[in-house]
């Protein structure tokens, strides 16, 4: 799908899963190198930038959400000059839909604050090109700050003892932190080679909002880390809890067997078929009642788990 939106002496041109037609015709309007085109056609790995004659083509990463899961990366392609500048991307983001209503409608950023028209706002295409990293860098914050809402709910469940249910939930936060660290990480190369080649397609000024524009990524960069160590303290936490409560089920297991290891061994010794066995065939008058072997067998038994049980507590086992 093809949109165009003109500003001025100003034009963008947004594809969004373009048709090989779509392209040739938007590479032959602005006379734009066919081993470009072959780039848009295809994925890109990392990022790039590269300085053409007459525009400046850059790849940027970015991370994708879906139906409120993050799921991988997306891909934009900018292909930037003096008074155009052409996007490309497979799926849709609303940060470009809402910019382009905006122009559409002659109502530019902050219009109602300082009453610039779009035209006065962006006299370069790279005006336009730097307004849109910025969106997308503001959706990224958005992004984090929802994988922060996502620990503290998972912190607050590992002392509510759901230990072993936020095993879960800690690998799939840990999926969407390492997938905005490999979205975000490579672009610091990117923006640093961006200062020296912009410089032929925008103004003086263009300096500056893209050392603001740094700013705002290192500081991404910075609460992504943070969240990843958030992440690794909460992963430690809740394996020490786990362990602790393995632990103890297996000392009361032990403690059982142990108990009952007695038992086992009374009743396996007067169940040997042997010609004499102890207390077998005895009783015991007590005047008013008579006591059977049975009986003092089992109460043979029970002493021994009585020790059994006192040794136990004499030594803080239990």
């Amino acid at each position: 799908m093809l949109s165009r939106v003109k500003i001025g002496d100003i034009e963008w041109i947004d594809l969004e899963s373009p048709s090989q037609e779509e392209l040739r015709n938007i590479m032959h309007e602005f006379d734009i190198d066919p081993m470009t085109m072959r780039e848009l056609l295809e994925p890109s790995l990392k990022p790039r930038t590269e300085d053409f004659k007459d525009y400046l083509y850059l790849v940027l990463h970015f991370p994708s959400i879906r139906d409120g899961k993050m799921l991988s990366e997306q891909e934009i392609d900018f292909i930037l000059g003096v008074n155009f500048l052409i996007t490309t991307r497979y799926q849709a983001i609303s940060a470009f839909e809402e910019l382009k209503k905006q122009l559409e409608t002659g109502v530019a950023l902050n219009e109602s604050k300082d009453f610039q028209g779009p035209s006065e706002r962006y006299k370069y295409a790279a005006d336009l090109f730097l307004e849109l990293v910025e969106k997308m860098y503001h959706i990224v914050s958005i992004q984090i700050e929802d994988v922060q809402d996502d620990l503290e709910d998972i912190e607050e469940e590992i002392f509510n003892e759901k230990e072993k249910e936020m095993v879960f939930a800690l690998s799939y936060t840990g999926r969407d932190i390492l997938n905005l660290k490999q979205a975000l990480d490579p672009h610091q190369e990117t923006l640093k080679s961006l200062e020296a080649l912009i410089a032929n397609y925008s103004s003086s000024e263009h300096k500056k909002k893209l050392k603001v524009l740094e700013s705002f990524y290192y500081k991404l960069r910075k609460n992504t880390s943070q969240l990843w160590h958030s992440l690794t303290e909460l992963r430690e936490t809740n394996n020490s809890l786990l362990s602790t409560k393995q632990n103890e089920v297996m000392k009361i297991f032990t403690i059982l067997a142990f108990v009952t290891f007695p038992l086992s061994l009374v009743s396996s010794i007067f169940g040997m078929n042997t010609e004499y066995i102890p207390v077998t065939g005895m009783h015991i008058n007590l005047g008013f009642v008579v006591i059977k072997d049975f009986w003092v067998v089992i109460a043979l038994m029970l002493l021994a788990t009585l020790l059994m049980f006192a040794y136990f507590k004499h030594k803080k086992w239990i």
